[in-house]
C-alpha cells in the first residue's frame, strides 16, 4: 500500500508539470486502476493547491454494464464530493471510420471527450487543465510486448510516457496486481469491465495468457519490461537529440547532405531518418532501411509510399512528394551551366585525363563519374525519358532497356520521367544518379574527359 502512495506522490514531486491553481481531472472509468488514482488524486490534490475533478465517458458499447458503470461512478463522486463530468459517445449510433477496430475508435472517442471538456474549462477560467489517466506497468508491459512482436523501434520499445501534453500517467510503475491489493486492503469498491477478460483482441490475449506465464518466470515481469520500456524512451531521446543535430548539420537546399549522412554512427542515422520520415507520417523500419540505402547509394531512389519518394542526386538526399507529370524537355551538350525546367543546375566541364586519374587512383568506381570526351557525338543532347532507351551501366556487361534498368534499380514511378539524360537518339551515354555508359569510359587513349553534376538551385 504505501508502495503505491510513494509512487505517486514521488511522479508529483519529480515529474508532473503541475502548479497551485492548475486543474487535475481524473480519467474514471470505474475499474481498480482508476479507482485507485481516483483515491489517490483526492489527496494529492488539495495538498497541492490544485482544482480536482473527475471526467467518465458511457461509450454506450455494453448496454445496461455501461450505464452501470457509469451509474457507479457517479455515486462514487457524490460520496466524496469530487465535481464529475459525464459524456455519452453512443458508439452504435455512429459511422465508424473504415478499417478502424472497435478498440481503437473507442480510444479516439475518449480522447476527443478529455480534450473537449479541457479546453472548455480553460476557457472558462481554469489556468491550466491536467488530465491523470490510470495506466499502470502492466499496461505498459502489454504495450512494449505489443509493439515488439508488431515491430518497433526504440522509441516504440519506450512504450507509454509518464507525461505527454496535458496527460500524466502516475501509476506507471505499480503493477495490476499491486492495484487489486491496494483496493482489497483500503475496501475500495470497483467494477469489472467484462470485455477485459475475452481473449478477443490481441492486447487481452497478451494480458491474459502471456504475462500470466511470465510472472511464473519473474514474479517482477511486468515491473522489468516497464523499467526496459523507461530505459529505452531515454536512450530514444538521447539519440534523438543526436539526430536532430545531424540533420541540422547535413541540410542543405531542399535536401541533407549524404556523406554526413552516411557517415554517421547507424543509430544515430536512424534516429534522423524517424524524425524526417515521422513528418511524413511513413516513419518505420523498412522504410528507414530504404532511406539509408539509398543514402550510401546502393539505390538511386525508391519509393516509400504512394506518393512519397527518397532519392539521391549530386550527393543530396531528398525526400520528395509527386506532383504532375514534368512536361519532356531538351537541351544542348554544351560546356558551362544550364538551368533546367526544375531550377536545377546542370553543369558540364571538361577536364585533363591525367589529372581525373590522379584524383581517382584510390576510388577507381568514381571514374564511372568521367567520360571521354572524344567518343560523344555533339549531337547528343541532355533531356528527359520518352520510352525505347537503352543503357548499357558501367561494369554491368549488358545493354538493357532503361525501363528495365530503372525497375530493376528500384526507382520510383514518379521519378522516373524526371531524370536527366544524355542521349543520341534513343541511345543513353548518362543517366541521372547511375553515371556514364561502359562504352563511354575514358580508357588509355583518353585525352580529356567530361564530368556531368547536377546542383540543386539556391534560390
Amino acid at each position: 500500500m504505501m508502495r503505491i502512495e510513494q509512487a505517486a506522490a514521488a511522479f508529483f514531486a519529480d515529474l508532473a508539470p503541475v502548479r497551485a491553481g492548475d486543474g487535475l481531472f481524473c480519467a474514471l472509468s470505474g475499474g481498480p486502476d482508476s479507482v485507485t488514482l481516483f483515491h489517490l488524486l483526492r489527496a494529492i490534490a488539495p495538498a497541492r493547491g490544485l482544482r480536482f475533478g473527475a471526467l467518465h465517458l458511457n461509450h454506450g458499447l455494453r448496454g445496461a454494464q455501461a450505464d452501470r458503470d457509469e451509474a457507479f461512478v457517479r455515486r462514487l463522486c457524490d460520496r466524496w464530493q469530487v465535481p464529475l463530468i459525464v459524456e455519452r459517445a453512443e458508439m452504435r449510433r455512429r459511422a465508424w471510420p473504415a478499417g478502424e477496430s472497435e478498440e481503437s475508435f473507442a480510444r479516439a472517442l475518449r480522447y476527443d471527450f478529455f480534450e473537449r471538456t479541457a479546453a472548455h474549462l480553460e476557457q472558462q477560467g481554469c489556468r491550466r487543465v491536467w488530465i491523470a489517466t490510470a495506466h499502470t506497468a502492466s499496461d505498459n508491459a502489454e504495450t512494449l510486448l505489443f509493439r515488439l512482436v508488431r515491430g518497433c523501434g526504440l522509441q516504440g520499445a519506450g512504450g507509454i510516457p509518464p507525461v505527454r501534453g496535458r496527460y500524466l500517467r502516475p501509476l506507471l510503475t505499480v503493477t495490476r496486481p499491486q492495484i487489486l491489493a491496494y483496493c482489497e486492503t483500503n475496501g475500495y469498491e470497483y467494477v469489472t469491465d467484462e470485455t477485459n477478460l475475452l481473449p478477443g483482441c490481441s492486447r487481452n490475449r497478451l494480458r491474459l495468457e502471456a504475462l500470466p506465464v511470465l510472472r511464473q518466470i519473474n514474479p517482477r515481469a511486468e515491473e522489468n519490461l516497464a523499467a526496459f520500456a523507461r530505459q529505452a524512451r531515454e536512450d530514444a531521446e538521447f539519440l534523438a537529440g543526436l539526430g536532430k543535430k545531424l540533420l541540422a548539420e547535413a541540410k542543405t537546399g531542399a535536401g541533407w547532405r549524404c556523406d554526413l549522412l552516411a557517415g554517421a554512427e547507424r543509430p544515430v542515422l536512424r534516429a534522423a531518418l524517424l524524425q524526417l520520415l515521422t513528418g511524413w507520417g511513413c516513419a518505420d523500419r523498412e522504410k528507414i532501411e530504404d532511406c539509408r540505402r539509398v543514402i550510401a547509394g546502393e539505390q538511386a531512389a525508391r519509393q516509400l509510399t504512394g506518393n512519397l519518394s527518397a532519392r539521391r542526386s549530386g550527393g543530396i538526399f531528398y525526400l520528395e512528394r509527386s506532383g504532375p507529370p514534368p512536361q519532356r524537355w531538351e537541351l544542348p551538350f554544351e560546356e558551362g551551366e544550364q538551368r533546367l525546367p526544375d531550377g536545377r543546375i546542370l553543369t558540364v566541364r571538361f577536364r585533363e585525363y591525367e589529372e581525373i586519374v590522379k584524383v581517382c587512383n584510390q576510388r577507381k568506381k568514381e571514374l564511372k563519374n568521367f567520360a571521354d570526351y572524344g567518343m560523344i557525338n555533339k549531337i547528343s543532347t541532355f533531356r528527359t525519358r520518352r520510352g525505347g532507351e537503352i543503357f548499357r551501366p558501367a561494369g554491368r556487361g549488358a545493354t538493357k532497356s532503361l525501363k528495365k534498368l530503372l525497375c530493376e534499380e528500384g526507382v520510383p514511378r514518379t521519378l522516373r520521367d524526371r531524370l536527366v539524360l544524355l542521349a543520341e537518339g534513343d541511345r543513353v551515354l548518362w543517366v541521372e544518379g547511375m553515371g556514364f555508359c561502359e562504352e563511354l569510359l575514358p580508357g588509355a587513349a583518353c585525352r580529356r574527359v567530361v564530368e556531368i553534376k547536377l546542383l540543386e538551385s539556391e534560390e
